[in-house]
């Protein structure tokens, strides 16, 4: 999460979430653990945007509900 608000404060947002969707290209399965801070809608919403180019490639996520 420090990482997406330093981001907003630098205004590389966008690059933050193309570095990530980069990264996902040759994962096949993404576990996402304590999932609370999901609960920040601006971040939540961009992260959706992300994961659903990721499951379009096949890829699946999986929420632990610890």
């Amino acid at each position: 999460m420090m990482k997406y608000v330093d981001s907003q404060a630098s205004g590389t947002t966008p690059e933050l979430f193309a570095r990530l969707d980069q990264e996902l290209q040759n994962t096949r399965e993404l576990r996402l653990m304590d999932v609370a801070w999901l609960s920040r809608q601006d971040f939540a919403s961009e992260l959706e945007r992300v994961l659903t180019i990721f499951r379009s490639r096949g890829g699946r996520v999986v929420r632990d509900s610890a």
